[in-house]
């Protein structure tokens, strides 16, 4: 007997297939019977007009892109099959860690030829608001001011309207909820700047050291580097000739390792720092905080330096229990070429300027994205309007790439009010 036009498949298998979803995690299968079951109950509540328009009376969330939103959701209550595969992804998503790492091996379903795709496009955006209550509780149990709660939320929309720019459609992707879950995990807060990060674990390929008399010292640890002193399999540094293996080793009471120079490069010989006069201040396995760079505002220092002052006041004040190390950046931003394709006194080279840089594997595609807003275009279709895209246009058409390496600072070096 055919199954009714309003009910969910009784398969995931037949789900996904009249779905054309092509992937589909494993685990997901064990998730589906009681989700269609809960459809059948009670409908998708996540995409319920009352529901959304009283979270976002309620939290802020989204502005003028809200009857878009809503109108997605009510393509997305037409089609039972859709919205059930939405709460699938919601009981995939209570597993965090195990959700995200499956973001990789998901495929969203197609909109048929011909048909209104917003529902579809729009899909994961309805897996956020119902998460809200919970992540502004427990900022509210941390003190986290209203105004810093607010501005956090309104990234979702910021993500849309990016979304938006680079894909001239009207959409959110499986990346762009990858990033909005920061803020729903309550990792990611917009601190006025800059989006900053409750990072439990710096990451980066260095150990970084302080002599007696306050000279820092970082030497690279399990990196590959090119012969030329920067992260091997990087665009344009995929020649292994030369190549060699950089990691610290402990030696009759010194540290050896290969330091990092001025221009974010390791050296070719090695250093050997005594124990008595160095002491190791900071891993990859610390916890930071991560600075992240939204393009709304202006880099001028005196913006910068508040940001990280506030930055530093509120996670003193309202997560006590995260002992961090240092500040860190992985963007192009800290590329030191653009110091030499840019005015000395650009915001972007003063941002830069506060930063260790040290090398780190890059795609050399990160401006694709966030300068140009135009992740698939190639070089020669760059718009010319800033001095900045000159110079980056101008780089890349003569072969030569912009990396994202690594950064950070320690709190001791915040101007103070």
């Amino acid at each position: 007997m055919e199954a009714d036009l309003r009910m969910p498949l009784e398969t995931l298998d037949l789900l996904l297939d009249k779905l054309a979803v092509r992937r589909c995690p494993p685990r997901w299968q064990d998730l589906y019977g009681p989700v269609r079951a809960r459809y059948l109950r009670e409908g998708c509540p996540l995409v319920d007009e009352d529901h959304l328009r009283r979270l976002n009376e309620t939290y802020g969330m989204f502005t003028d892109p809200f009857p878009r939103i809503l109108a997605g959701a009510a393509l997305l209550r037409s089609q039972p099959d859709l919205a059930c595969f939405l709460l699938l992804m919601q009981a995939a998503m209570a597993d965090r860690s195990a959700f995200r790492a499956e973001l990789a091996e998901l495929d969203l379903p197609e909109a048929p030829q011909g048909a209104d795709s917003l529902g579809h496009n729009l899909l994961p955006l309805f897996l956020l608001p119902p998460a809200v209550p919970a992540t502004v509780a427990a900022w509210q149990a941390r003190g986290i001011p209203g105004d810093i709660q607010r501005r956090s939320l309104q990234s979702f929309e910021g993500s849309l309207r990016m979304h938006i720019r680079r894909y001239k459609r009207f959409g959110f992707s499986l990346g762009d909820l990858s990033w909005c879950l920061g803020y729903i995990d309550g990792r990611l807060l917009r601190i006025g700047r800059f989006n900053i990060e409750i990072k439990p674990r710096f990451g980066g390929h260095v150990q970084v050291f302080r002599h007696r008399d306050g000279r820092l010292c970082t030497l690279v640890d399990q990196q590959t580097l090119h012969r030329s002193g920067f992260a091997l399999g990087s665009p344009g540094l995929t020649d292994e000739d030369g190549s060699y293996e950089a990691a610290v080793r402990w030696q009759d009471g010194a540290w050896q390792g290969y330091p990092v120079l001025g221009e974010g490069r390791a050296a070719r010989e090695e250093v050997s720092l005594a124990q008595d006069d160095w002491h190791l201040v900071l891993t990859a396995d610390d916890p930071v905080l991560g600075v992240h760079i939204p393009a709304d505002e202006s880099l001028a220092p005196a913006v910068c330096e508040q940001s990280y002052r506030d930055a530093v006041r509120l996670v003193d004040a309202c997560f006590p229990d995260f002992p961090y190390k240092a500040f860190s950046c992985h963007s192009w931003m800290m590329d030191p070429q653009l110091r030499l394709l840019l005015r000395p006194d650009a915001n972007l080279v003063a941002f830069q300027s506060k930063y260790t840089v040290f090398p780190s594997k890059s795609s050399g595609k990160a401006v694709f994205r966030f300068v140009f807003e135009m992740p698939d275009s190639s070089p020669e279709d760059w718009p010319e309007t800033t001095s900045l895209e000159r110079a980056l246009k101008k780089h890349y058409l003569s072969g030569h790439f912009i990396y994202e390496p690594g950064g950070f600072f320690f709190p001791s070096a915040i101007r103070p009010d």
